[in-house]
């Protein structure tokens, strides 16, 4: 039998709360793993370009910057294969929803009510 290879998550979230559940999320999805994490939008394009995961989860509102442009530089790199992206946000506006999707972000969750279907995304990956 293959042993199948874990899906790599990384997390752009500053709230430290989130971030920590997050984890535990990913933690307990079978096949997955945190392989990173940032709070700024700069130091996750850096962390993103050199850990090279399978899938992004980002926060819209940063400690710097924010997470709409973290998804659009993304996209406009020279990544293979790019990344899945999902928008985790307290900020679920239609407005946001179609600018995330306008940059490239592949799913845009509300924090409050959409949080578990992170890990259906992580199940069917």
């Amino acid at each position: 039998m293959e042993k199948r290879r874990p899906i790599r998550v990384y997390i752009v979230e500053d709230a430290e709360i989130v971030r920590r559940r997050l984890i535990d999320v990913v933690g307990e999805t079978p096949h997955s793993e945190v392989i990173g994490f940032a709070d700024t939008e700069s130091t996750a394009i850096d962390g993103i370009c050199q850990a090279r995961p399978d899938l992004v989860i980002i926060d819209i509102q940063l400690r710097h910057g924010n997470g709409i442009n973290v998804v659009h530089a993304l996209k406009n790199m020279d990544l293979a294969p790019l990344p899945k992206m999902i928008v985790l946000t307290n900020y679920a506006f239609p407005q946001y929803q179609k600018k995330c999707e306008d940059s490239g972000a592949d799913y845009f969750f509300d924090k409050s009510t959409e949080f578990s279907r992170i890990s259906e995304v992580l199940e069917s990956m």
